[in-house]
């Protein structure tokens, strides 16, 4: 075989290989990707879980008068939107998750 016929077949190889492994690199980013995002949704749900029990504990500390009415309702407010947000957040993944 010459020198260029050896050339030629290495670097036919060389690009059968690549164009072999291409689709595993891509699969081991989208894989990671996922990853990312599962962990994301999971700290977000999380906080979220965090969030009502805290609601829980305001509504049952006004109930029992350790706040009051302005208090517990100016607080609960406040949690409320934060829920949505994080509802949003949430929501807001799982469609990135599905395309």
């Amino acid at each position: 075989m010459s020198l260029a016929g050896a050339i030629f077949f290495l670097l036919a190889l060389a690009l059968c290989t690549l164009l072999v492994l291409a689709p595993l690199r891509s699969r081991r980013r989208s894989d990671r990707d996922d990853s990312a995002r599962f962990r994301e949704r999971e700290r977000l749900l999380q906080r979220y879980d965090a969030l009502l029990t805290a609601l829980r504990d305001l509504d049952e500390d006004h109930l029992t008068g350790k706040i009051d009415a302005g208090t517990h309702a100016q607080e609960r407010e406040a949690m409320l939107q934060r829920g949505e947000q994080l509802l949003a957040e949430i929501e807001s993944l799982e469609k990135e998750s599905r395309r």
